[in-house]
């Protein structure tokens, strides 16, 4: 139906202003969803699911258990660490901050060595630190040491 002289399929005309045609034709630019929308509607830019659960610390089996099942098809990514071990202090604020950002879609735990000694176990963890690369509740990869370029490419490699 004709609004106000003319359709919206169809460029104005002397009888509709243009400003007419643009409220009932949004243009592309109005058309695309901001990123801030999409962050909080639960989407990033790739309309995965939110890219990360934040940082997790787990304890023990049972919580790694529990975050699998949590985790649907993202990567899981094991920061094994101690408080008594210097390379793993001075990698574990970029860790932090990589998994507060929404720049992966992994999910980033934490696991201290000292208090979940059947988890190191289960992934074989001889030193720290150790990142470990799980997908699907399959072990993909380890990372020992704590160089962040390898950490990147690591988690770029199988996210």
């Amino acid at each position: 139906m004709p609004l106000l002289g003319g359709d919206s399929g169809t460029a104005p005309t002397a009888s509709q202003p243009s400003f007419i045609t643009a409220a009932v034709r949004p243009s592309s630019r109005q058309s695309q969803v901001p990123p801030l929308l999409l962050r909080l509607l639960g989407r990033s830019r790739r309309h995965a699911p939110p890219s990360n659960m934040g940082l997790k610390h787990l304890h023990n089996q049972s919580d790694y258990d529990e975050l699998k099942g949590c985790a649907g098809s993202r990567l899981i990514i094991l920061f094994f660490t101690a408080t008594w071990c210097g390379p793993c202090q001075q990698i574990k604020q970029p860790y932090h901050t990589m998994a507060e950002k929404e720049e992966y879609n992994a999910v980033f735990c934490e696991v201290d060595v000292d208090e979940a000694g059947d988890l190191l176990s289960s992934f074989g963890v001889t030193c720290m630190p150790t990142f470990v690369f799980v997908k699907d509740g399959i072990q993909l990869d380890k990372l020992e040491g704590a160089s962040l370029g390898n950490l990147r490419k690591r988690i770029e490699k199988h996210e």
